[in-house]
C-alpha cells in the first residue's frame, strides 16, 4: 500500500496539561494514519505508547484521548463521530467509547484530528479549543454540581452557541466508575471516562473551529457517498426497519429467539416483554424521528416522551435497545414509561445505562435471595418490577448516597462487598456488566463479551447476534466455529466504523467496496476491502497488547457462572448454557495469533501486521 500525503485529516495532535495549563502540538506521522486511519485505532496506538503501566485510573497520569478519523466532517451519511480513550476505572483496562450528534465534526474542524489531555486542574475548570490555535482554561466553579443538559446550556451562553461541547454530570464529579460523558443529549457511554474527567477537575470540552480538510479526490469521493446513499436505500435494515424503530428494533426478535435476559438474567423476557417492544414504544410515546447528523438518511434516533401518569414530562432521545433491556427486562421492569425516564436521568446525571441498570438488577436478585438483607443496606422496597425502587436508586448511584453507593461500585465490587456465592449472579465481564444478549442461546456473542478489549461490551471485540438469529446457514447453539464471525465483525467495527469514522448503524447497509472509495477519495490511500479487516486486526492487537501489558492473562477472558452452569429457563433457546467456553477461546486465539496458554499476541502476527513496537512493548513489560 503507498503512502500519501495527508489528505482527509490534519495530521495534528493537540496536547493540554490541566496541572500547568500547557499547551504543545505535534504531527500525527502519515505511516500512524494509514496504520490506524484514526479514531479508535489512532487512540489505542497512543494510549500503548504513552500511557505508563500500571497507573491509578483516577489518577493525575491518566489520559483523556479524544479523536476523530478521515471520514469525520465529511458528507459521508453517519461520519460525525468521536472517540475518547482512557484507562477505565470500571474494569483496570483499556476502554474506548464512540458518540455521534454535532461533537466530532466540530472538533476536526479545530485543525486538531486527536486531542490528549493530562494531568489535573487545580479548580474545576472546562476546556474550550478553537482552530486559531487558543486553548482557554475557563473556571467551572458555578457548573460543578450541575447536570449535563445545564451544564451545555451555561457554556454556550458563555462562548457562543456556535460551539460544541462533551460534560460530565454529578456521577462524574462524584467518581462513579461507569460514570459517562454527554454531548447533546448523546453518550460516550461506556468504561467510566466520566469518572475519570471528574478526577481531574474536567467538566467539560468545548470546541468552535471552520478549518476544514482537503480530500485527495473530490470525484471518486462524490461516486462513493452516492452508491452509499443508493445502498441504503436498499437495504431493508437501514431504509425501514432502523428508520421506524431504532436500535429497540432488536428486542422482539430477542424476545422470540428466548435470549432477552429477565430478571439479571434469570429468565428468558418472552410474553411480558411485549409491553417494552419498539412498536409499543412508537405507538405510544413517539414524538420525533431525528437523524444526529445533517444528511443521514437512517434516521434512526427517535425522541420519546410520556404524555400523561405518574412519569408524565419525561422525555429521551431514546430509549435505544440496551437500556430497555437493561431498566426493563433485566430489572423486571415491563412499562416503558419509567424506562424513558430513567434514560432521561441517566442522560441528565451522566451514566451509563447498561452498567445502572444490570447494577440495580444485581441487587434486585441479592435482595430477593436473602444475600443482602434490606433493612442493614438500607436498600428499602427495592425488588423485580419496582420501577419507582429503581428510579430511586438511579439518582442514588449517581450521587454516591445510601446504598446508591454500593450499587454505584458496579457488579463485580458489589459481589466482593456481599460474598455467599454472589459472585454467581454477577453479570459482568472484567467488571463490565453484560449488554442484552445471551450467548446461552447465541454462542458467538459468548467469545464477544469474554474476550473483547473494553470487558462486557456487546459490541467492542465484534457483534454475531443479527447473523446468529437471522442467518440460515448458522448453528446459534453451536460452540464451534464461531470464531472466524467473532473476528470478522470486530475488525470490520475496529477499522470501517470506529475508526474511519462511520456510525456502525449506517455501515450495515454498506458494501466494503463503497466504504473503500470513501476513504480512497479522502485519504489518497489505495486501501482495497481487505484492508478493512487488516486494520481491524491491527487495532484489535494493540488493544490486546495494553490490557496484557496491564496483567491480563488468559484466566481473565472469563464469563459470569451463571451462564456456564444454568440453563435458560424456558423460550425456544430452554436448557441453552456454554458447554466448553476452554475450547471456544482456543480456537478464537488461534485465529487471532494469541498465545494459547498466556492470551498475549504472538510475536510472528505482530510482525506480519506491521506493528513490531508492540512486541517490543510486550517483551519489556
Amino acid at each position: 500500500m503507498k503512502t500519501a500525503r495527508t489528505f482527509g485529516s490534519h495530521g495534528r495532535l493537540l496536547k493540554i496539561d490541566l496541572a500547568h495549563q500547557v499547551i504543545q502540538t505535534e504531527k500525527i506521522t502519515a505511516n500512524d494514519l494509514r496504520l490506524f486511519m484514526g479514531g479508535r485505532g489512532l487512540g489505542a496506538a497512543i494510549m500503548l505508547r504513552e500511557l505508563p503501566a500500571g497507573i491509578d485510573p483516577l489518577g493525575e497520569e491518566n489520559l483523556l484521548i479524544f479523536s476523530t478519523g478521515p471520514l469525520v466532517d465529511s458528507s459521508v451519511p453517519g461520519s460525525n463521530r468521536y472517540v475518547l480513550h482512557t484507562k477505565s476505572p470500571q474494569t483496570g483496562l483499556y476502554s474506548f467509547s464512540v458518540s455521534g450528534g454535532h461533537f466530532g465534526d466540530m472538533l476536526k474542524k479545530t485543525g486538531n484530528d486527536v486531542i490528549v489531555i493530562k494531568g489535573k486542574a487545580s479548580r474545576p475548570v472546562y476546556i474550550f479549543v478553537e482552530d486559531d490555535g487558543r486553548v482557554e482554561f475557563k473556571d467551572a466553579s458555578h457548573l460543578w454540581g450541575k447536570d449535563t443538559a445545564d451544564t451545555q446550556d451555561i457554556i454556550l451562553s458563555e462562548i457562543g452557541t456556535d460551539a460544541r461541547v462533551t460534560c460530565i454530570g454529578p456521577a462524574g464529579e462524584n467518581l462513579v466508575p461507569y460514570a459517562c460523558l454527554i454531548n447533546e443529549r448523546r453518550a460516550l457511554g461506556r468504561g467510566g471516562a466520566g469518572a475519570v474527567m471528574g478526577s481531574k477537575n474536567l467538566k467539560a470540552v468545548a470546541v468552535r473551529g471552520r478549518t476544514s480538510v482537503s480530500l485527495a479526490d473530490a470525484k471518486v469521493m462524490k461516486t462513493a457517498i452516492k452508491n452509499g446513499y443508493q445502498e441504503l436505500k436498499q437495504n431493508p435494515m437501514t431504509a425501514k426497519i432502523l428508520k421506524t424503530y431504532g436500535s429497540s428494533n432488536m428486542l422482539r426478535g430477542l424476545m422470540n429467539n428466548g435470549v432477552l435476559p429477565g430478571n439479571n438474567w434469570t429468565e428468558a423476557a418472552l410474553d411480558k416483554a411485549e409491553s417494552i417492544t419498539a412498536e409499543q414504544m412508537r405507538e405510544h410515546f413517539h414524538v420525533k424521528d431525528m437523524a444526529c447528523s445533517a444528511g443521514c438518511p437512517v434516521k434512526c434516533t427517535k425522541m420519546f416522551a410520556v404524555s400523561e401518569g405518574e412519569y408524565q414530562g419525561a422525555q429521551s432521545e431514546g430509549p435505544d435497545y440496551e437500556t430497555v433491556y437493561a431498566f426493563g427486562s433485566c430489572c423486571g421492569v415491563y412499562d416503558l414509561a419509567p424506562i424513558i425516564k430513567a434514560d432521561e436521568m441517566c442522560d441528565l446525571l451522566g451514566l451509563d445505562t447498561i452498567s445502572t441498570g444490570v447494577s440495580i438488577a444485581f441487587a434486585m436478585e441479592c435482595l430477593e435471595k436473602g444475600i443482602i438483607d434490606a433493612d442493614d443496606t438500607h436498600a428499602g422496597d427495592l425488588a423485580f418490577g419496582n420501577a419507582k425502587a429503581m428510579l430511586r436508586l438511579v439518582e442514588d448511584v449517581a450521587y454516591n448516597r445510601g446504598f446508591g453507593a454500593v450499587v454505584a461500585e458496579g457488579t463485580r465490587n458489589m459481589a466482593a462487598r456481599f460474598g455467599s456465592d454472589s459472585h454467581k449472579y454477577a453479570m459482568h465481564a472484567k467488571g463490565m456488566e453484560l449488554g442484552g444478549y445471551d450467548p446461552r442461546g447465541m454462542k458467538g456473542m459468548g467469545l464477544v463479551y469474554a474476550c473483547g478489549p473494553r470487558g462486557g461490551c456487546h459490541h467492542a471485540g465484534g457483534y454475531t447476534a443479527i447473523a446468529e438469529m437471522m442467518n440460515p446457514q448458522i448453528d446459534r447453539f453451536a460452540e464451534k466455529g464461531k470464531a472466524p464471525l467473532v473476528a470478522g465483525t470486530r475488525n470490520r467495527r475496529a477499522s470501517l466504523c470506529d475508526s474511519g469514522l462511520i456510525c456502525a448503524f449506517v455501515a450495515i447497509g454498506l458494501s466494503d467496496e463503497t466504504v473503500i472509495g470513501m476513504l480512497n477519495g479522502a485519504t489518497g490511500l489505495d486501501y482495497q476491502p481487505s484492508d478493512l479487516h487488516t486494520i481491524g486486526d491491527r487495532i484489535s492487537q494493540v488493544e490486546r497488547a495494553f490490557n496484557c501489558r496491564e496483567g491480563l492473562t488468559r484466566e481473565d477472558d472469563v464469563l459470569p457462572d451463571r451462564l456456564l452452569s444454568e440453563g435458560v429457563s424456558s423460550g425456544p433457546s430452554q436448557g441453552g448454557k456454554i458447554e466448553d467456553f476452554e475450547a471456544m477461546k482456543d480456537e478464537f486465539y488461534t485465529l487471532c495469533g494469541w498465545d494459547l496458554k498466556t492470551g498475549a499476541p504472538m510475536d510472528e502476527r505482530l510482525e506480519a501486521l506491521d506493528i513490531t513496537w508492540v512486541k517490543e512493548i510486550l517483551n519489556t513489560k
